[in-house]
């Protein structure tokens, strides 16, 4: 600091060397070394000064408590110690209103005049923005901003020092200056006392800010117990402040008028928890509430004096209680009391009678009214016991109609009337008030007897009503005499005329009740008009079968539900009916509000009132729709089943037939092979007869066989990439010869996108509708052409097959791709086949996720069409499956040695069929007849390389004879010879231990390629 006080004063005295001509030194010498003594003396002077104002600035600001005061007497000592033009103090804070950050100036002394604060609104509020934001960044740092810094010049020269409250930049001190003489500059001790006031005034505020909260925090408690106090001590209610313990700690001057005892018997002597008496009325239940609660508890509470020791009458009091906090815990609870039984007593009559009024109306009977009167006479008078009883003349006995029991009760439910308490006032005709000693009076006396404990206070008051019953209300206390008074009588005597009203009430009600519950729970519609016809009541069931609330037909006319398919003969001749006072009768197809149409058996009658006259009409209406639906179901399916047995009986003709052909083909052309004469050229000419017969057999058998897979819904979806134009030119060069046979052509139409395309579905279902439609395509049609197309539609791909053939009738459209349809249509009869392919086809495109539908033309042709998706999307199908082949061929065998295989086959001509088919191939063949020789067999030929098993055989089955060889050999090849026709079937034999199956009839070329295949492994 003293190195920089140093610099500045040097550059003083360069300044002033400056200013003289060099040759003029020596003449100046004088001059200039006085000129040296006086900023010396200066220069001393001012910093004693500041070190002296800072240090009497701090002593104010510790000793003054008046915080404007020392303030402005910091501010003097500030501008008489460094030359000024004028002191300030500028404070940051948000503007009320707007919430923007804003500078005010607080305090001030110019020049020549004291001190101030300052309260002109030309000062206060000014935005922050008018400040450079460089500025006002370092006053928030805590750095001392200068002008000899800053292009700030609306103060001139200036220097800012910041204030800090409690860490939080609070504003700053400024000085300021219009101008300088030579050497009155802001040095460095200027800056360092001006740091020290500043943070001296950050302490102050600080300590001034807290004092302030102290005071404020003070004042206002002394404040708010002078009026709690206040308030407290006047009020007309009377308080208590009780402990959370229940102790009553604090009373006031009221409490003594109310309670009737001085404030000396109830504080700390009275607990609202533990006193029996408050316990018996309910006081704990109260207090205990408002314990519990955040906010006030309300309720109409008895006093009884004997809680305070003293007899007395009871009071009624309007009490509320609530919780005092202190730091978020409840510390004392108030209760307020007033008394409110004088005022009350009529009001409560009032109340009462007001509340049974409207239970009479909606109470549905008289255990739920009995709860409401419980409840009425429990609020005035609490904690006693309460019942009503039922007269029965026939036996001369009491039955409970409602009660309230406590643990003296006696819990019976029925007793004799004679010699009761109850008995007794029914007897008298009146109302009963009685004390113990009355009661022992009248047991004295013979006219009642005592059984079980005895009331110390008993109140009866009799009823009956118009409709004949009667009986008594009876209320009473086992251990207070003061619990009822005479003044609950006139209470009491209300209630039992308001039980006489709401019996009558319910007696009339209950033979309306019949006839409306009747009406309201009806299965049928009930809707009632007046003469005009116009609708005033409907029930329930009319609702819920129309759609229509009452509200919507209130006032309509019952033809709203027309449907306008009922002739108006109809309509006329049921008004002709029930104007003569008639009942109409009949079936009307009617509209609900939903549009929906339904039938109603209806029934109409005319209401005749006294005078003769229609008053009104009542419908009642059965909803027959289900009915008639079920007639319509019944003839429609007696007409299918008529429909299905001449279908299935043409069917099994067509059946019959088609497989009588091939067989009268192959048994035929057999017996003609016998004969010896038989040139090459027909044997060869018989066996191609006999071979495409039995083709044509195999076709029917697997259509067969795929209906039967399609009805059990076990079809399987088998996921490959499928190319579909690939396939497409596959199957017509396939086609192509035999349709050229019968000058027919075949055109293929692929769209540019489909030639490169593949999909993922199922390539053999497709393939297998593909083969079955051009087959028909061929089938039908004598000459012309078919045209196959394939093109891309959105995510599907549509294929076609069109053909110029004999078309198919127009009503058999329908129908086509119905199974047994087909071999009723007389144009196509000519045709071969079982007519099963299209609906296989049709099963097949729906399990995919596509659609199929057929456009044709008597006598001009067909075109069948269907699409595919171009993903199969299904949470059932078998994972993706990629296409593969095996391709082997002979030069892969293992030629060191020959195969040896096993054949276990029972049936001899199939034994023989597969010696034939082998016996070139130079194969070790080994022929079982049962599966116990094939297991034997093995286990002498253990280098078996092949077993050729047949599943159903004598002895032992051939799953079991695959079981044992298993056990002793698990790589030799074992193939299932099978006629099992489903994939399912033939995966669960892979199960059971064999290597591949083989399905009969088994065909030469898929025998070799099985053994090729295994051949290597």
């Amino acid at each position: 600091m003293k190195g920089r006080a140093n610099a500045d004063t040097m550059e003083i005295i360069n300044k002033k060397l400056l200013s003289l001509a060099p040759d003029h030194y020596i003449e100046k010498i004088e001059e200039l070394s006085e000129w040296l003594n006086d900023l010396f003396t200066d220069l001393n002077k001012r910093n004693s000064l500041l070190l002296e104002a800072s240090v009497k600035a701090s002593q104010i600001l510790i000793s003054n408590h008046n915080f404007y005061d020392a303030v402005n007497e910091v501010i003097e000592i500030i501008g008489e110690s460094i030359p000024n033009n004028r002191v300030f103090i500028y404070e940051f804070h948000k503007d009320i209103i707007s919430g923007d950050e804003v500078i005010s100036l607080r305090f001030e002394k110019e020049h020549g005049k004291d001190s101030k604060r300052v309260f002109e609104s030309k000062h206060q509020n000014i935005p922050i923005s008018n400040i450079p934001k460089d500025l006002l960044n370092n006053l928030k740092k805590g750095d001392i901003v200068s002008s000899e810094k800053s292009s700030f010049s609306e103060w001139g020269e200036f220097l800012l020092i910041p204030i800090f409250v409690d860490g939080s930049e609070w504003g700053f001190l400024g000085v300021e200056s219009k101008c300088f003489d030579d050497y009155n500059f802001w040095n460095e001790s200027d800056r360092n006392a001006m740091s020290s006031i500043a943070s001296s005034l950050g302490q102050y505020i600080n300590r001034h800010f807290q004092s302030l909260e102290l005071i404020m925090a003070k004042e206002l408690a002394e404040e708010s117990e002078i009026y709690a106090n206040s308030l407290f001590d006047q009020s007309p209610l009377s308080i208590h402040i009780a402990s959370t313990s229940g102790v009553i700690e604090k009373v006031n001057k009221s409490s003594e008028s109310i309670f009737s005892v001085h404030q000396n018997r109830v504080i700390s002597k009275f607990n609202v928890l533990t006193n029996p008496i408050a316990i018996e009325l309910g006081w704990n239940k109260f207090f205990n509430e408002a314990l519990a609660s955040e906010n006030e508890v309300f309720r109409t509470i008895i006093f009884d004096p004997g809680a305070f020791g003293y007899r007395g009458e009871r009071k009624v009091l309007s009490a509320v209680a609530f919780p005092i906090k202190f730091k978020g815990r409840v510390k004392k609870i108030a209760i307020m009391y007033q008394d409110i039984t004088n005022n009350t007593r009529n009001e409560l009559l009032l109340k009462i009678q007001r509340n049974l009024a409207y239970s009479i109306l909606s109470c549905k009977n008289f255990p739920e009214f009995y709860a409401i009167v419980s409840n009425e006479v429990d609020s005035i008078i609490p904690d006693n016991n309460l019942y009503v009883a039922f007269y029965n003349e026939q036996t001369d006995s009491f039955s409970i109609g409602g009660i309230n029991r406590n643990d003296l009760d006696i819990h019976i439910e029925s007793w004799p009337a004679k010699s009761s308490m109850t008995g007794y006032v029914l007897s008298q005709g009146k109302t009963v008030f009685a004390k113990k000693n009355d009661i022992l009076d009248l047991y004295s006396k013979g006219k009642i007897e005592i059984v079980g404990a005895m009331a110390e206070v008993w109140l009866g008051v009799p009823f009956r009503s118009e409709s004949g019953v009667s009986g008594a209300i009876v209320i009473q206390n086992y251990t207070n005499p003061d619990s009822i008074n005479p003044s609950d009588i006139e209470i009491i005597e209300l209630i039992a005329n308001e039980i006489k009203i709401f019996l009558d009430k319910k007696s009339a009600e209950e033979s309306t009740v019949k006839l409306t519950k009747a009406v309201t729970e009806s299965p049928a519609s009930v809707v009632i008009t007046d003469s005009e016809g116009k609708i005033e009541y409907v029930n329930p069931k009319f609702v819920t079968t129309t759609g229509y609330s009452f509200e919507d037909v209130n006032g309509s006319n019952p033809r709203i539900l027309k449907s306008g398919d009922t002739p108006q003969v109809v309509y006329k001749n049921m008004w002709d009916t029930i104007l003569s006072g008639k009942e109409w009768r009949g079936e009307l197809k009617n509209r609900k509000k939903n549009g929906e149409y339904y039938w109603e058996d209806i029934s109409i009658s005319p209401i005749i009132g006294d005078d003769g006259s229609i008053s009104h009409y009542i419908a009642i209406k059965e909803d027959i729709s289900d009915r008639k639906i079920l007639i319509n179901q019944l003839i429609e399916a007696r007409d299918r089943a008529q429909e299905s047995d001449k279908l299935k009986t043409a069917f099994l003709q067509n059946i019959s037939h088609e497989i009588r052909t091939p067989m009268n083909g192959i048994l035929g052309f057999i017996e003609l092979l016998r004969d010896p004469d038989l040139s090459s050229q027909d044997q060869n000419s018989y066996i191609d007869i006999i071979e495409k017969s039995s083709h044509r057999m195999l076709k029917i058998i697997n259509d067969l066989i795929d209906i039967s897979k399609i009805e059990a819904g076990i079809i399987q979806i088998k996921l490959s990439e499928v190319c579909i134009s690939s396939m497409l030119l596959d199957i017509v060069t396939f086609f192509t010869p035999e349709a050229e046979k019968k000058g027919i052509k075949i055109d293929l139409k692929c769209g540019d996108k489909i030639k490169d395309l593949t999909i993922i579905s199922d390539y053999e279902k497709i393939y297998a509708s593909m083969i079955n439609l051009i087959k028909n395509a061929i089938k039908y049609s004598i000459k012309g052409e078919i045209t196959i197309e394939a093109y891309l539609s959105g995510e599907f791909i549509e294929l076609s097959v069109a053909d110029t053939g004999i078309g198919i009738p127009e009503s058999k459209l329908d129908k086509i791709f119905e199974r047994f349809a087909q071999v009723e249509s007389n144009s196509i009869s000519r045709a071969e086949g079982a007519g099963l392919g299209l609906s296989i086809v049709k099963a097949y495109i729906d399990i995919l996720g596509g659609s199929i539908w057929v456009e044709s033309k008597l006598g001009v042709g067909s075109r069948f069409s269907f699409t595919i998706p171009l993903s199969y999307q299904s949470e059932t199908a078998d994972e993706y499956i990629e296409k593969s082949s095996i391709t082997k061929s002979i030069e892969h065998m293992e030629e060191s040695r020959v195969l040896k295989i096993l054949v276990a086959e029972d049936e001899e001509t199939n034994a023989l069929y597969i010696k034939t088919i082998l016996k070139s191939s130079g194969y070790d063949l080994i022929f079982a007849h049962n599966g116990k020789e094939t297991v034997d067999l093995f286990r002498q030929n253990p280098d078996t390389d092949i077993i050729l098993m047949d599943l159903r055989m004598p002895e032992m089955d051939g799953f079991e004879a695959a079981r044992l060889i298993r056990a002793q050999d698990k790589s030799v090849v074992i193939i299932a010879q099978t006629a099992f026709a489903f994939t399912e079937d033939k995966e669960s034999v892979l199960e059971q231990g064999f290597t591949d199956y083989i399905s009969k009839p088994i065909r030469k070329d898929e025998l070799k390629n099985i053994i090729l295949k295994h051949s290597s492994i």
